[in-house]
């Protein structure tokens, strides 16, 4: 009596939870994984990154020039008369608007705040001017480059998936502001692994969440609560990415004896690798003694998540990092 055929084997299935405080760039890798894995971005997708970009510039320079009224006394009021009037929401591009805001924008009053002022805009506006002339053509939709560098905020969750190394992988972005963290434990049933993202750029810039301290420091205690929660410590796999490197880079060149600053012990210099080795310590030390967290299940990466090479090597290692500690609890290694 023969066998009847078995029917197609289920493909195993993984769900990562990426996490981090506002601005760390985890909707960034959200979006290089849905590039590298051939997924297209909708039209209706693209008009909305369009408008993010749009209001990127705006709310970029609206934000320098609250730096500019309060540090500088030789800047010009119209500018700033401008974009006090202007609505980011709703601004109409024509090509007096774009030479103007070119104009603002290339000003020494502007080029000064750039160099001084940590703006979370920093990167989608210096992108979206190189390219502005765009924004005059209705017909123009952004390019997967362009989407990378366009940035919204993360409200509620949003679902990546796709198929890679014989698992269909879900990765689920949930909002890094305050109020959206308190909707991540409802995320961690049946989770496999926590990519949590760091903006290592951010060690000085003051914290809008909590006063007296830096947003490093806020990524930091989030960290700590997000590693020893009940249904992440010592049950899944844990990977840290040390992100924006290229900006801290920046930041050390302009500035070597910030970090000194804010972190007397440290004594790298504007030396980014010494710089990264002492902000990874930072992490890893909120490891509480006696906890079921352990160095060997958490994987740290030094990232920028911009960088679409780098991040299809990252992933490749992540999914072989999570796969592994996978099979290892299950005994199967």
């Amino acid at each position: 009596m023969g066998c009847a055929p078995s029917g197609p084997k289920e493909v195993p299935k993984c769900k990562l939870l990426l996490q981090g405080t506002a601005g760390c760039g985890k909707t960034t890798f959200s979006k290089q994984m849905k590039i590298i894995h051939g997924q297209e971005f909708s039209q209706d997708e693209r008009n909305y990154f369009k408008s993010t970009l749009s209001v990127n510039v705006i709310l970029g320079l609206k934000d320098l020039a609250e730096y500019v009224r309060e540090n500088s006394k030789d800047h010009d009021e119209e500018h700033i008369s401008f974009l006090d009037e202007a609505d980011p929401y709703n601004f109409t591009w024509n090509k007096k608007a774009v030479k103007l805001v070119k104009e603002i924008y290339d000003s020494e009053a502007f080029k000064t705040a750039r160099v001084h002022h940590k703006s979370e805009f920093k990167e989608g506006l210096d992108y979206a001017i190189q390219h502005i002339e765009n924004l005059l053509d209705a017909e123009w939709l952004p390019s997967n480059t362009d989407i990378l560098y366009a940035r919204g905020r993360t409200s509620g969750s949003m679902e990546t998936k796709f198929t890679a190394g014989g698992y269909d992988f879900t990765l689920v972005d949930v909002g890094g502001q305050v109020q959206e963290r308190r909707k991540w434990a409802a995320q961690h049933n049946d989770l496999n692994g926590i990519l949590f993202f760091a903006a290592t750029d951010e060690y000085d810039v003051p914290s809008d969440e909590q006063e007296g301290k830096t947003r490093l420091q806020v990524s930091l205690d989030v960290w700590e609560d997000t590693i020893h929660a009940e249904a992440i410590a010592g049950k899944v796999a844990v990977i840290l990415f040390l992100n924006k490197c290229d900006l801290l880079e920046d930041r050390l060149k302009q500035s070597p004896k910030s970090l000194k600053k804010i972190y007397k012990k440290y004594s790298g210099g504007g030396d980014v690798v010494k710089a990264l080795e002492f902000l990874q310590q930072l992490y890893v030390s909120r490891i509480r003694e006696g906890s079921a967290v352990t160095n060997s299940q958490i994987y740290v990466h030094q990232t920028c998540a911009l960088d679409t090479r780098q991040m299809q090597v990252v992933f490749q290692s992540v999914r072989d990092f999570v796969v592994t500690q996978r099979m290892t609890r299950a005994n199967l290694i």
